[in-house]
């Protein structure tokens, strides 16, 4: 896959590729053979001048065409053998045509995930808008699985279907990927999900290829598997000073209060930045953390375009009462850094895959409250499929409501129970077999080298 002239290899387009600190993550990761240009975009009307992520858009943003014209440039003078995108690009497909340029769906979902929603899209071979009903339940042919959605998560899930952003509906933008790219790249493996991936590829061979015109049957659908990706030592950027933001002090101090609890004592919360829990989600996680009894590190962030207190929706006086025991920490601090602490024994995310995987990788015990978007799916993947992650209860499956007790209760489980408990004895055997395996990896990323061909 090398590219036209003195340019490097493989140019990854990035959702808002707007400033260099973005390569800074990047030029430390596992991509060892890839030598990364910084693309320099023009103003772009409607566009914040300062974002570089999307972590620094509302979501409106998210999924809006304004990076199409200020891409287009980079197709004549760079000319790039290939061009690997997301979902949201969902132009990129047919722009990267018009250039004689191949294009690559890097999809950020995983199989299990495309493969239930991908098929409630279609009915009898038709397009089709499903019901909040419908989804709940996997599509007809679905393998045999413990994958569903709780009522809750199918009505926050429809909007996918109907909701209107930039013209295009979520459902719409991924389905545009899959018919109008090359081919179609999972972060997965077959010992996880082997069978929605052959799901998967039986559905587009047979639903699909129709859309193709006829030269084109030969070379479609090409889907891949480049392995889970689990992070390896040296994948994270070194800490310099000023950190994220230019603020290395936050982790200084939770590093300080790591190295004083005991091994494998404390209960690590990260729901991540780019959804907000509500109030009365908060306040179950405190109190639930709370009555644990276990010590715990919280990194309670939102997004930047929110505009929350760093004590919104906790109790009153709930960091007076966890003095000592538990810390909230309102800024970004490195995570695998404080997975890989020896102070650390459980993980408490929202169950996205990227967070399971990293918890997995660094050996903890996983406890998920997923929260909204593709998290349920994922979650029943690692917590009732593979059976190596304790999820939340809810009180109320309509409203997905929860307690603090069914918090507590998770965290005490993740806490207390014995390694030869099934769900510990799961994760310990999927470590060995998949997660730690580097060679396995290894072996899907060159398969897919091999077999590229453009």
């Amino acid at each position: 896959m090398a590219g036209h002239g003195p340019h490097p290899p493989l140019l990854p387009i990035s959702e808002a590729p707007r400033r260099r600190r973005n390569l800074h993550h990047l030029s430390h990761s596992s991509l060892h053979s890839t030598s990364l240009l910084p693309l320099s975009l023009p103003p772009v009307p409607g566009l914040p001048p300062e974002a570089a992520t999307t972590y620094d858009l509302p979501l409106h943003l998210h999924t809006h065409t304004h990076l199409k014209t200020a891409l287009q440039p980079y197709f004549h003078t760079l000319i790039p053998n290939v061009v690997v995108h997301d979902f949201n690009l969902y132009w990129l497909p047919k722009t990267a045509a018009e250039f004689g340029v191949p294009s690559v769906f890097f999809s950020i979902f995983t199989a299990s995930v495309a493969a239930y929603f991908l098929s409630h899209t279609r009915k009898e071979g038709n397009p089709h808008v499903p019901t909040a009903a419908e989804i709940t339940t996997p599509p007809p042919g679905f393998p045999p699985s413990a994958l569903h959605l709780y009522p809750f998560e199918a009505e926050q899930i429809i909007h996918a279907y109907t909701l209107l952003e930039s013209n295009a509906t979520m459902a719409h933008r991924f389905l545009q990927n899959i018919s109008d790219s090359d081919m179609v790249i999972f972060r997965s493996c077959n010992e996880m999900e082997g069978k929605f991936l052959e799901f998967l590829e039986k559905q587009l061979g047979n639903g699909y290829k129709e859309n193709r015109r006829e030269h084109e049957y030969n070379k479609y659908k090409n889907i891949f598997t480049v392995g889970i990706q689990a992070p390896r030592p040296g994948d994270e950027p070194p800490l310099v000073s000023g950190g994220e933001g230019g603020a290395m002090k936050p982790w200084v101090e939770a590093l300080k209060w790591l190295d004083g609890q005991p091994d494998r004592s404390v209960t690590y919360v990260a729901f991540g930045s780019d959804f907000v829990l509500t109030a009365a989600q908060i306040e179950a996680v405190a109190l639930g953390l709370e009555a644990s009894g276990a010590p715990f590190l919280w990194i309670k962030r939102t997004p930047r375009h929110v505009e929350l207190g760093a004590g919104d929706g906790l109790p009153d006086r709930f960091e007076d009462r966890i003095e000592g025991r538990g810390l909230v920490v309102t800024e970004w601090i490195p995570q695998m850094k404080v997975l890989e602490h020896p102070a650390v024994g459980v993980f408490f995310s929202h169950g996205g895959i990227s967070s399971s995987i990293e918890g997995l990788a660094s050996g903890q015990r996983l406890v998920a409250l997923p929260i909204q978007l593709d998290q349920g799916i994922n979650t029943r993947l690692v917590a009732e499929e593979l059976k190596v992650v304790v999820e939340v209860r809810r009180t109320n499956l309509e409203d997905g409501s929860v307690s603090a007790e069914n918090v507590c209760e998770a965290i005490r489980r993740a806490v207390s129970e014995g390694d030869d408990t099934e769900t510990w004895r799961n994760a310990k055997d999927l470590q060995e077999r998949v997660v730690h395996k580097l060679e396995l990896e290894d072996q899907y990323v060159q398969e897919f080298i091999d077999r590229v061909a453009f």
